[in-house]
């Protein structure tokens, strides 16, 4: 009976102890109710165009640790702490919200280094507080590493296991180039070269009925960030050049033959952040004033300006301008300018209106889509349903394109996601030190591609990591163009290229080279420079439209 009873003691007490030291306390193994598990904002310790991480990674974890019937997140920003993070105000931030564990950490930047580091702590003080960290080497990787703790968290501290996918046997198959991998310096420097064939140059996509071969160019590549791209006689001598807007400068290069050489930078100040730019002679003069967009350093109000030679210099002939400026009918040597004032706090209200030159300043002549909730960097005109009907696009705040008529009521809305942007402006918060950010959408284009009577539609699509689940987190990892026609219904994917690394900030449709053909040439963002002692890493590339022509 004595040997029973030491028996049914020893199970009891390794019970015990296995709910003790376990992955959750004592409480939770024997409770019916699920661990209550706080996740606070983290503490971001980085340039605040990183503080949308303060949430961004709670949201993250909340969906990785987040166990029916098991474990249920809890999160409440406004529970924070104010001032530092330490145990004993997480601590007294949890208990605020009943909760038996709560995880909380920081994100560093430092160098060309991430580092984030987490605390987990159990309320009941029946386990000591558990550390996890991870570093990386560029934004590209933080989402992995978090991904690396939650798993981590989730083994060690929660006792859960996900199944890894089983690996897929050895094959003996050629090997696939993995398209995301193709980087704008495999591209060919100089003059246009010939694509063909099966080769992982060819800029379309593999597909029934598609012409593979293709002419495309490349430049070199720069050491700064490009923010805007279009073309124009900008010096008057007959011949266009490429404009490029960094985020404080404008750029002018000129293409001749097989040579792209930069000809001008004008500075223009370190207190704007510029968002676009467009070229095209207004005025009526005979040479193509540049319309810079731009914003003031909070980015909450636009401070553009317009750019024209003299014949000796660059002079500013509109300065600290409330609009955004935006050229659309180019290609069809009838350029208007269009111009949206900038709301402080909304960059998405605000008519879009028609302007000209009244031999002062650009005047607004008349108004636009009245009704339109969209921002004019994202604005396109033209017969886009080919029935003689000229009608306007424009993206939504989530990268939607939208169809209106001329009042801005919205025909149509796309039900997927294109163009994509880490352009943005802030509007107002109550939260203080957190910035709440609105993206600002990517250029659209309405051309002929075919020279046969009817409009397609040119739009960018940027991929973007988190999927657009996160508000104030956007980093993009490859792109490729599409070319869209309206087929009555809506507007449906004709073909599109292959995917390159980096991402489209701005494009044009315009002969650049001289040879009579018009050409998309786009600005390729290969790392935007974000990180403290970074350099962003930018390129331009052309593909000849003339593979569009019907024979």
């Amino acid at each position: 009976m004595h040997r029973k009873w030491l028996w049914i003691r020893t199970v009891a007490l390794t019970f015990l102890l296995t709910g003790f030291l376990g992955p959750v306390s004592a409480h939770s193994v024997f409770a019916q109710a699920p661990v209550r598990l706080a996740i606070l904002p983290f503490q971001v310790n980085a340039p605040a165009e990183f503080s949308y991480l303060k949430q961004g990674i709670p949201d993250m974890l909340a969906s990785r640790l987040a166990w029916e019937k098991k474990v249920v997140v809890l999160l409440a920003p406004e529970a924070a702490p104010q001032g530092p993070l330490t145990e004993t105000a997480a601590r007294q931030a949890a208990s605020a919200l009943k909760a038996d564990l709560v995880l909380f950490g920081s994100l560093t930047a430092l160098g060309n280094s991430i580092s984030v580091d987490m605390k987990l702590m159990d309320l009941s003080g029946e386990k000591p507080v558990r550390t996890f960290f991870a570093r990386s080497q560029s934004l590209n990787d933080v989402i992995p590493k978090i991904d690396l703790l939650a798993a981590r968290i989730n083994r060690d501290a929660l006792g859960r296991t996900v199944a890894k996918k089983a690996s897929a046997p050895p094959s003996a198959s050629p090997r696939v180039v993995d398209e995301s991998r193709i980087h704008p310096e495999k591209l060919i420097q100089g003059g246009f070269q010939d694509t063909g064939g099966t080769g992982q140059t060819d800029i379309f996509a593999q597909s029934a009925g598609v012409m593979a071969r293709a002419r495309f160019w490349k430049s070199p590549n720069f050491t700064f960030l490009i923010n805007g791209l279009s073309l124009g006689d900008v010096t008057g001598n007959g011949k266009p050049e490429i404009v490029v807007a960094t985020p404080t400068a404008v750029r002018i290069f000129s293409k001749t033959r097989n040579r792209f050489r930069e000809i001008q930078k004008i500075v223009l100040g370190r207190f704007i952040s510029i968002v676009g730019v467009d070229a095209a002679d207004i005025n009526g003069n005979g040479v193509a004033e540049i319309f810079v967009s731009a914003l003031n350093m909070q980015k909450n109000a636009a401070r553009s300006l317009v750019l024209e030679y003299n014949g000796a210099r660059f002079v500013r002939i509109v300065e600290k301008s409330p609009w955004f400026y935006r050229i659309v009918g180019k290609q069809t040597k009838n350029p208007i300018l269009l111009g949206q004032r900038i709301k402080i706090g909304d960059a998405f209200s605000g008519a879009i209106t028609e302007m000209g030159w009244d031999g002062k300043g650009y005047v607004k002549e008349r108004t636009l889509a009245n009704r339109a909730k969209a921002n004019l960097m994202g604005f396109a005109r033209g017969d886009v349903q080919n029935n003689g009907q000229s009608l306007y696009l424009a993206y939504d705040p989530n990268d939607h394109i939208l169809l209106m008529d001329a009042s801005g009521k919205v025909l149509w809305k796309d039900a997927d996601r294109r163009g994509g942007s880490s352009l943005y402006t802030t509007l107002a918060t109550e939260e203080p030190g957190v910035e709440n950010i609105r993206y600002l959408p990517m250029r659209l284009a309405v051309f002929d591609l075919d020279q046969d009577g009817k409009t397609e539609v040119i739009a960018a699509k940027n991929h973007e990591i988190t999927g657009g689940l996160l508000k104030r987190f956007r980093v993009y990892t490859k792109s490729r163009f599409q070319f869209l026609s309206w087929d009555g219904i809506g507007l449906s994917l004709l073909r599109e290229t292959r995917s390159i690394a980096g991402f489209v900030r701005d494009f044009f449709l315009g002969d650049f080279d001289g040879d009579g053909n018009a050409e998309l040439v786009a600005a390729v963002v290969m790392k935007e420079g974000s990180l403290a002692f970074t350099r962003p890493k930018s390129a331009i590339i052309a593909y000849d439209l003339g593979i569009f022509k019907k024979p």
